[in-house]
């Protein structure tokens, strides 16, 4: 059995706004080990579509949104290690290609504005 740690530390400062940009998932150990298939999923919990664009991932990954990156409202963007890979095993668009392979043993993940 594999064993592994994950930890995320979530800080608001206030409350959550109406179109708060939320880590929703982070899938790092893929069920087929030689699949390079981890992916961040970014959830928009308001009303109204938010633009993306110059917003950052730093830390264990590194990327920053390209110019019209948005989230419509309620829904799912994701961030792949390789969009490619990640289409074809799940049949959606990514962005990407994103970071290193995670290292499944804890790692801080930042979400940044500009």
């Amino acid at each position: 059995m594999s064993r592994f740690s994950v930890f995320i530390i979530l800080l608001c400062i206030g409350e959550l706004t109406p179109g708060a940009v939320v880590i929703n998932e982070i899938h790092l150990n893929p069920d087929v080990k030689i699949e390079q298939v981890e992916f961040i999923e970014l959830h928009n919990t308001g009303e109204q579509p938010v633009d993306l664009s110059g917003w950052k991932l730093e830390n264990a990954v590194q990327f920053t949104f390209p110019v019209g990156s948005t989230i419509p409202a309620r829904r799912l963007t994701i961030l792949a290690h390789q969009p490619n890979q990640f289409k074809s095993k799940f049949g959606r668009q990514a962005l990407g290609p994103s970071f290193a392979k995670l290292n499944n043993d804890g790692e801080l993940i930042e979400l940044r504005t500009p």
